[in-house]
């Protein structure tokens, strides 16, 4: 018996080594980072998208009412697109991104547009599809003259090739001082970055100065006092922001990109996590979208303290 108990003693030592090691493997082989093209395991328990299913023509899912206009657009009938933009009065930013979209496909075949027109010669929301499908003086004089109130067609003047920015912009601010699209639509001349501080939560302005920091200093180190206090600012803004808020998934990648740089890994992976499957975004889209985006999204999974979708 005496010898017995030694062997036992062996045995067991042996199987629970065994074990651990094989829990340590798995563990080890989860943290391994991927190579662009691939997925770590952790990626995949913590419920990330791989590369084969991210979206590169997105930077976020199109709205379901969205693709039914224009897919109805496509076979000639307007009433959808109609009943979508009279949806969105109130709305700046998802009138701006639905005109946009539809004077793309209108500029293809404007069949359904010229039938609209035809059936409602005063619709101010033809007419706005018509400015920003054509962009002449006339068609984006009779949008403002149908809709005083409206800020659209001044953001479709501001991306004209002689636009009076200048006089201009105080018309677009009267009716909607902080258009996000048009401070996109007048890059270098809006002060957006300065007034980003000023602007009610939720207006997604933050995501300016941060733009202004990438565009200038994108290679400089980025955990400094002032980038994490402007991205602080950013993360609160998006908190605010209703989450219709088009541009909304633009300024998370942003903060999955600064949250990165700065070793955040936590807030950096909640932001992942909140973008992933459209990447079509600054950073990313500045030169091979795909693999900037899979190697930050990796590297951040390796190094986040989260361990599953529900922590």
């Amino acid at each position: 018996m005496s010898r017995i108990i030694p062997l036992i003693l062996i045995v067991i030592c042996v199987f629970l080594w065994y074990r651990s090691r094989r829990s340590t493997d798995r563990v080890l082989a989860s943290m391994v980072p991927a190579a662009p093209g691939e997925q770590s395991a952790r990626s995949r328990e913590l419920g990330l998208l791989p590369p084969d299913e991210l979206d590169t023509t997105r930077a976020a899912p199109q709205a379901p009412e969205l693709s039914q206009a224009l897919t109805a657009a496509g076979t000639g009938d307007w009433h959808q697109a109609a009943a979508l933009l009279g949806s969105t009065a109130a709305d700046h930013e998802l009138r701006w991104l639905y005109v946009q979209e539809l004077a793309t496909a209108a500029a293809a075949d404007d069949a359904w547009l010229s039938a609209w027109e035809k059936a409602e010669d005063k619709s101010a929301d033809a007419a706005v599809v018509r400015a920003a499908t054509t962009r002449a003086d006339a068609d984006i004089a009779r949008a403002k003259e149908l809709d005083p109130a409206d800020p659209t067609p001044y953001v479709v003047e501001l991306g004209t090739a002689d636009a009076d920015v200048d006089g201009i912009w105080p018309e677009l601010r009267a009716r909607a001082p902080h258009h996000f699209g048009a401070h996109l639509a007048a890059p270098g001349y809006t002060p957006a970055a300065h007034e980003a501080a000023q602007a009610p939560p939720g207006t997604l302005m933050s995501a300016f100065p941060l733009l202004a920091w990438y565009e200038e200093h994108q290679d400089a180190p980025a955990d400094t006092e002032e980038l994490r206090s402007l991205t602080d600012h950013a993360l609160m803004d998006a908190a605010a922001a209703p989450t219709t808020h088009p541009h909304l998934p633009e300024l998370r990648h942003l903060l999955a990109y600064f949250l990165y740089r700065q070793s955040r890994y936590d807030a950096a992976l909640e932001q992942f996590r909140l973008v992933d499957g459209h990447v079509n975004a600054l950073p990313w889209n500045n030169g091979n979208t795909l693999r900037r985006y899979l190697t930050a999204r990796e590297e951040t999974v390796q190094k986040a303290h989260t361990t599953s979708p529900a922590a």
